[in-house]
């Protein structure tokens, strides 16, 4: 059989100590390829020409990418195997209780959480957030703060009566 998927089911045996079959894998490759929007490969028809094209992703995608697509379908196999109503479940995001409610991750009832996490390593998934440190965080880190030479810090007083600051 043909690899359709980042996985195969020597992969899930190798990284979870569980067998399982090839259709199960190419769901959850589905399933995985539906949350990251990129799928393994895809084939369709061009309505102009009526050629058919494909497009194989998986050539376009990074060892580490790589690395971590295997085991994200590694582990929602064999996290899809416990769960017998995942194709039938209704939504919900909230449970009702006897005493508090119980609520519910979005994606909790799909995608199973070790694969989650290894789906959050991903390039394209992860956040794009940078973080521009200020000179106050490390005082030791910052060689010269900007225009320190230029204006060089005096205690109030020490130049002989003269105004000092920015208001001279």
């Amino acid at each position: 059989m043909a690899q359709t998927t980042w996985a195969t089911s020597a992969d899930v045996l190798r990284i979870t100590g569980v067998e399982v079959s090839d259709q199960q894998v190419s769901i959850a490759g589905f399933i995985i390829d539906n949350y990251t929007g990129r799928p393994y490969s895809m084939s369709w028809t061009d309505p102009k020409s009526g050629q058919d094209i494909e497009f194989n992703w998986w050539e376009k995608v990074g060892a580490v990418d790589w690395y971590y697509l295997r085991m994200a379908v590694s582990y929602q196999t064999v996290w899809m195997t416990a769960q017998p109503d995942i194709m039938e479940r209704i939504e919900t995001t909230e449970i009702p209780t006897t005493r508090q409610a119980l609520k519910i991750e979005a994606q909790a009832m799909i995608i199973g959480p070790i694969a989650k996490k290894a789906l959050g390593r991903v390039s394209w998934l992860r956040s794009r957030a940078l973080h521009v440190r200020s000179p106050f965080e490390d005082l030791y880190a910052a060689s010269v703060v900007p225009f320190e030479a230029d204006f060089p810090w005096i205690p109030v007083g020490a130049w002989s009566g003269y105004l000092a600051g920015p208001d001279f």
